[in-house]
């Protein structure tokens, strides 16, 4: 019991002592000898603070009350609004001259924290607590209770005394004891002093995660599991460790969990995988790694499975836990689906060059489905700036490699379509199929170009990846006939070769390619570089390719006359000497 406590219980028992005598001493005795000499003091001495006549006689209409033996115990919430105690829920108003009481105050004297500290009294009922209420003054520390008129009486505000709380606001209250002092007034005097002390324990905050809803689904290729998960810790900026396990439906022989740090957002986290039971662990070693370094961690947590033939009919359950080094955190949840895998393409390095003619686009391509021997379409694209009408992707089935497949190019879209009837054609047959599609083009620019070609597969179920193939359109430099001037006679023919050059200094044969013509069809006419002589005469022979052109001159002159001798008309005809009959002579 603290010393104002125990100086109101000497005080109750002093009055209680003069209530007894008065009615036994006789009336002659002196108004002095009813008033104690002296107040006991603690060890029993005598107390030179003991009250005086007009003291007592002030003390005997002071109220009087008393707080519980002792202490109060707060403890702070972990990652949520404290619960507030009741500061003391025995406190005594032990005498008081008067049947109500105006006003009370309870106020923290020793340890206050402004704006942290918090002292509460609700009203929920006028039969317990009559019309008092509560104001709080935070900065001080102090609530005030009122009543009205005076009118509450003194068992409801014992009543209202017991229901005063504290609670903390802070994350990680300030720990040193509060003392709380209780006073009530009567309207005129004040009562003593009462003091109640609250010890208050701060708890370390775990850690906190957050996985976001749906289901992440695996098709082949390792799968971040929540890239949007999110980590938080009140009270630590740092985390030491977390744990990443398969705990529902987890098959050892297939299901993988992996980490890699980015060596850029990740601080210093390291993973280790157990495939046995499906856990991965992560550390950060002296637990120096931040909240945001282990968010990007727990991030890039993937899922991927080893298996051909994966059991897709059971959803993986993926539980994440994290640690500040004292306590851990919730443990959160996200789902994967384990689907049909779907094929994969794979376009060679490098870049594909085009001058003329059809070249193939990719001819080491390579397709592969880990779950699938048959494929049941694919399409071929141009899909950057396509040139409709100058541009087109050709197939042609070889009716060996290839079997069953059929293909329709779409000249507005640029899209090459590949069908297999009932997706019967294999992986191998589809590879085969795909490596001889050709691309052709008539643009014939005179600066080379850039084009991108994509592949997409289907097994019926789902597609393949968009795999792309770079192509170079070579630009047109120039062309050359192989002569500059031609001469012939009237039934003559002769062949002249057009060579384009272009911009990678290749040099190709294009005269079958290019579109002929004679300036004076009557003198000569010409078909895929070669020129017939009709009439004696000049023209020019002009090919026309790739929106260049290039010219001849062609002189064609008369055809000889050979004319035989004059021979005299009676002069017989010589016959011809005959040695042996096989001459023909008679």
């Amino acid at each position: 019991m603290n010393n104002r406590s125990k100086y109101a219980a000497i005080i109750t028992l002093i009055w209680a002592f003069q209530m007894v005598t008065s009615s036994v001493l006789p009336e002659s005795a002196s108004a002095a000898d009813t008033q104690p000499a002296a107040i006991v003091s603690e060890g029993g001495a005598a107390d030179d603070s003991s009250p005086n006549t007009n003291q007592m006689t002030n003390a005997s209409t002071q109220p009087q009350i008393s707080t519980s033996d002792g202490t109060t115990s707060f403890v702070a919430a972990n990652n949520t609004i404290s619960t507030p105690v009741t500061v003391d829920s025995n406190i005594s108003i032990m005498k008081s001259d008067t049947p109500t009481l105006s006003s009370a105050q309870v106020r923290i004297t020793s340890g206050l924290q402004s704006g942290e500290d918090l002292l509460m009294f609700v009203n929920n009922s006028a039969t317990q607590y009559g019309n008092i209420l509560g104001s709080y003054d935070s900065f001080n520390g102090t609530l005030t209770l009122t009543s009205s008129g005076a009118s509450a009486t003194i068992t409801q505000w014992q009543q209202a005394l017991r229901a005063v709380t504290y609670s903390n606001t802070a994350i990680t209250p300030y720990t040193a004891n509060r003392i709380i002092t209780f006073t009530v007034n009567d309207g005129t005097v004040s009562s003593n002093p009462a003091d109640k002390t609250v010890t208050v324990t701060a708890v370390n905050q775990a850690p906190i995660l957050t996985t976001t809803s749906g289901t992440s689904t695996f098709k082949g290729i390792p799968v971040a599991i929540d890239s949007g998960l999110t980590l938080s810790d009140l009270d630590n900026k740092t985390m030491s460790a977390a744990t990443v396990s398969i705990t529902g439906n987890f098959f050892s022989n297939q299901d993988i969990l992996a980490f890699t740090n980015d060596g850029s957002t990740m601080g210093n986290i390291t993973g280790s995988y157990n495939a046995g039971t499906g856990t991965l662990t992560l550390t950060s070693s002296g637990a120096s790694a931040t909240i945001a370094q282990w968010q990007q961690a727990l991030r890039a947590v993937t899922y991927s499975n080893t298996s051909t033939g994966p059991y897709t009919s059971s959803i993986r359950t993926i539980s994440f836990t994290v640690s500040d080094g004292i306590a851990s955190s919730n443990s959160a949840t996200k789902t994967v689906k384990v689907s049909n895998q779907p094929p994969i393409v794979n376009t060679s390095a490098g870049l594909t060059s085009y001058t003329a003619g059809t070249v193939p686009v990719d001819p080491a391509l390579s397709i592969s489905d880990p779950d699938d021997q048959t494929l049941a379409s694919g399409r071929v694209s141009i899909v950057s700036l396509y040139h409709a009408g100058k541009e087109e992707l050709q197939f042609t089935n070889d009716g060996a490699t290839m079997g069953n497949i059929s293909g329709r190019f779409d000249p507005v879209s640029g899209m090459l379509t590949l069908t297999s009837e009932n997706g019967t054609a294999t992986v191998s047959e589809w590879e085969s199929a795909l490596r001889s599609v050709t691309y052709i083009s008539s643009e014939n620019a005179s600066e080379p170009s850039d084009q991108t070609i994509r592949f997409v597969v289907s097994d019926g179920n789902d597609e393949s990846n968009q795999a792309d193939k770079g192509l170079t359109v070579q630009g047109l430099t120039r062309l050359s006939i192989s002569a500059s001037s031609l001469q012939m006679e009237v039934g003559q023919s002769s062949s002249v070769l057009l060579k384009a050059l272009y911009s990678n200094q290749i040099e190709t044969d294009v005269t079958k390619s290019a579109v002929w013509s004679a300036a004076d069809p009557a003198v000569a006419e010409v078909t895929n570089g070669e020129i017939t002589g009709k009439s004696a005469g000049t023209t020019v022979i002009t090919a026309v390719y790739g929106g260049k052109s290039e010219s001849l001159n062609l002189t064609v002159t008369a055809k000889p006359v050979v004319s035989n001798p004059s021979q005299p008309a009676d002069t017989p005809s010589a016959r011809p000497s005959c040695t042996t009959a096989t001459q023909g002579c008679v």
